[in-house]
């Protein structure tokens, strides 16, 4: 059976009522939960048998990001999840570099307890406690980087990482940008939200300095990746 006239207003009235969250800390809320309960929060998330990431932490990092950054609508949404997503895979280049360390010095471990000296010329006279120490010394200092082709291969990630993270937020800062230069004198903050003109707060710690590169960014997280309030660090595997 057709709809009637009255119900299809009715309808109408009744959707124009529910428009969402329309105060700053409630559109703040339903970003945050956008995010969490996006495909990409789930596919951002390892989860095997030997590597299983923690999903607290995760959501961590999202309410963090979510707060500092306050987007709205759901083109700074998802630039906000690239920066979430480069954060977390960045905190995965961390952990590997310190698990091929930790390997490499396991390794070296071995070696000294097997008292092999590799290289070593000379009588094994020679070979007093002095030299042991020495010995033993350097072979732990050569492990403490990982190796040229490991080194090299995380270099290029990470380096992939941040054009990412950077490219991210410079959009999402213009993004914004554009939003505060539209808003009209004597609108209310919940005005300038409701009509898409307005931004809550400056994010990011950005000062924009077009002539200037070295500072065209200035993004606390940048620099401190694990400092976010409760994300941990890298954890040794």
């Amino acid at each position: 059976m057709a709809a009637s006239k009255r119900q299809i207003a009715s309808n109408r009235r009744n959707a124009q009522k529910s428009t969402g969250p329309v105060t700053p800390e409630g559109k703040l809320v339903a970003s945050r939960n956008a995010i969490k309960h996006g495909l990409h929060a789930c596919d951002a998330i390892l989860k095997s048998a030997h590597l299983t990431e923690d999903r607290e932490q995760y959501e961590v990092l999202v309410d963090s990001l979510v707060e500092e950054l306050k987007p709205v609508g759901i083109l700074q949404e998802h630039l906000v999840l690239k920066i979430i997503n480069a954060m977390w895979r960045y905190r995965r280049v961390i952990n590997a570099e310190t698990s091929r360390i930790n390997r490499q010095l396991e390794d070296a471990a071995d070696d000294i307890e097997r008292g092999n000296f590799f290289g070593f010329q000379g009588d094994a006279d020679e070979i007093d406690d002095e030299t042991v120490a020495q010995h033993n010394a350097n072979l732990v200092g050569s492990k403490s980087v990982p190796g040229e082709s490991f080194r090299k291969s995380l270099m290029f990630y990470e380096m992939r990482l941040d054009r990412q993270l950077t490219r991210a937020i410079r959009l999402l800062q213009r993004l914004q940008e554009k939003m505060d230069s539209g808003s009209k004198p004597g609108m209310t903050e919940t005005e300038k939200m409701d009509s898409g003109a307005g931004h809550p707060s400056t994010p990011l710690g950005v000062k924009s300095d077009e002539g200037d590169p070295s500072t065209a960014l200035r993004v606390t997280s940048m620099n401190r990746p694990y400092g976010l309030r409760g994300w941990p660090g890298p954890q040794e595997s």
